[in-house]
């Protein structure tokens, strides 16, 4: 077997038999696939069916629940990378999807068009782009309707024009957005589910032309006339035409001979069958919407595991629709990256909730503290719960169920700056007309650089020399860590009162100064600043560059 591969080569392997061109049953003249949804291609018009079939009462009203879930879900962009290039692409990102996509409408509203595409099998959205401080950014982000797109025997969409109506024109590279439900090679369209819709649609509607019929003719109460034996067939029809005027008035004049009588329509209470097809057509739209079976065929009679399974189905689906938005904009930020920086991990898109995510962390910082320092700006970050200011009342803490060992204790910061805290971010930091790349090889180089026997201080103010021996140490750097592009350090014996002073606030501002050696770049001292701002700013903070055949230092402000 292997003989034949190696015979037959690149040729075998690396060629398309299966395709349309080898298909008997595809005819060859063609030059574009036409939607083979068959609603759309018997009733020949296009979107319009689905148009009436979204101003149905009862669709409506599942629609409603499916843009919820995209509403209640909050979103954000994600760096893809710690490098460089990695980071410009993810403020470029969060500097566009800060802007409006489209003239009256936010986000959200573009986001609901997107998963618009599980309704009608796909939805595209046509990108402006415009060059803005020398970088490609789309400014505009425009949805366009179904029917002035197709696609070629090659599954490529092409553009309906007025000069080309029938089989389009190719489309440009980073020019539309395509979102599809469940597309495959033989659909591109996608698969509409409004499309399932339309006979339950159809019957639901001729039903309630018949039911309307039907409370017309007995739904209200008849009104009999009568009248003594022999009398005059003029009488008789004068009499009919006052009963006829009763109906709409509810005024008859009748001789004192006449009667009338009003008779209300019995029968049995059983549901009509007009109600009935009714009842059947909604809840036949309800599955195919929002998959739901046991929660719309109970009827009313109230069932607890319909409603776990309803809302268990409704989870799933919701998440499987915001994959397709999430997928749509991750394709506008790989092109967003590829146009302005090529070869950087493009960002990503997301969507969350903050109260899951809260959850999660609860969970992780529970399991983690047993064996990790977890600083604890960190974790109010993370839950989203402030740091107490000074004399600010909180919450008593709930009693551990667990009894505190005495290494317990010992592992438990007395003093604030025994924490972890954050006192440089790297990436790109300019001062003194320089500009310093700092990467994570070189955060690891300060790390592997510091000496227990020998830490750097935590000082007050900004020392001009490299060795601060004329300046007060109110404490010691114990420990250094490297979280992506920041680093961290961890202090002892710390003098209380400047502890205080800081856990206060009054130095709001720390500097890290790192200085170049033989063996890499080391943690000189960190210093906390008042109320003189730093010189420069930098990415997050600041910083401040000594030329090292000067100094020989970089301070760097946070």
């Amino acid at each position: 077997m292997f003989d034949v591969l190696k015979k037959a080569g690149k040729k075998l392997l690396g060629t398309e038999i299966a395709s349309r061109t080898s298909d008997p049953n595809f005819y060859g003249v063609l030059q574009f696939l036409p939607n083979p949804d068959t609603i759309l291609r018997k009733m020949g018009k296009s979107q319009e069916a689905f148009d009436a079939i979204v101003a149905d009462a009862h669709v409506i009203g599942e629609l409603r629940p499916m843009r919820a879930n995209i509403i209640a879900h909050k979103w954000r962009i994600l760096p893809g990378g710690d490098r460089l290039e990695d980071l410009r692409a993810f403020e470029l990102a969060q500097k566009v999807y800060r802007q409006r996509p489209a003239p009256g409408m936010g986000w959200p509203d573009v986001f609901w068009t997107m998963q618009e595409a599980v309704l009608r099998g796909q939805r595209i959205h046509e990108v402006i782009w415009e060059l803005v401080d020398g970088l490609q950014v789309p400014v505009q982000v425009l949805d366009r309707p179904n029917h002035r797109f197709i696609y070629d025997i090659e599954n490529e969409l092409r553009l309906l024009t007025r000069e080309s109506p029938v089989t389009g024109v190719p489309v440009d590279p980073y020019k539309f957005l395509v979102s599809r439900h469940m597309p495959s090679y033989d659909n591109p369209y996608g698969v509409a589910l409004l499309s399932s819709c339309f006979w339950p649609y159809t019957f639901k509607h001729n039903g309630f032309r018949y039911f309307t019929k039907f409370c017309e003719k007995y739904g209200i109460p008849w009104a009999v006339g009568k009248y003594p034996a022999g009398t005059g067939q003029a009488q008789i029809d004068a009499l009919a035409d006052g009963l006829a005027r009763m109906v709409e008035d509810a005024i008859a004049a009748i001789p004192d001979s006449g009667k009338v009588e009003l008779i209300e329509s019995g029968g049995s209470s059983k549901q009509l069958p007009q109600e009935r097809l009714i009842q059947v057509c909604n809840a036949e739209m309800s599955k195919c919407l929002n998959s739901q079976t046991l929660a719309t065929e109970i009827n009313g009679q109230g069932s607890f595991a319909a409603a776990q399974t309803h809302r268990g189905r409704e989870q799933e689906n919701g998440a499987a629709d915001r994959e397709i938005v999430e997928a749509t904009n991750n394709q506008l930020l790989a092109w967003l990256t590829e146009l302005n920086f090529a070869g950087a991990a493009q960002p990503r898109f997301e969507f969350y909730q903050e109260s899951e995510a809260r959850k999660d962390w609860v969970d992780v910082f529970s399991v983690t503290r047993e064996f990790l320092d977890v600083p604890v700006k960190f974790a109010h970050e993370r839950l989203q719960i402030p740091m107490p200011q000074k004399d600010e009342a909180v919450l008593q803490r709930n009693a551990r169920k667990v009894p505190l060992k005495q290494s317990d204790f010992a592992q438990q910061p007395t003093k604030y700056l025994e924490q972890w805290i954050e006192i440089f971010r790297g990436g790109v930091s300019d001062g003194g007309g320089q500009l310093h790349q700092f990467t994570v090889e070189e955060l690891d180089e300060v790390i592997a650089n510091f000496d227990p026997n020998n830490p750097p201080p935590y000082v007050i103010g900004q020392p001009k020399d490299t060795v601060p021996s004329h300046v007060l140490a109110y404490g010691w750097v114990q420990a250094l860590k490297r979280d992506g592009l920041s680093l961290w350090a961890k202090g002892t014996k710390i003098e209380p009162q400047f502890d205080n002073i800081i856990k206060e606030g009054r130095y709001d501002k720390q500097a890290a100064r790192i200085m170049p050696t033989p063996s890499g770049w080391k943690l000189i001292h960190v210093s906390f600043l008042g109320v003189v701002p730093p010189v420069t700013q930098g990415l997050k903070g600041y910083m401040e560059i000594y030329p090292p055949e000067i100094t020989g230092w970089y301070d760097f402000y946070l």
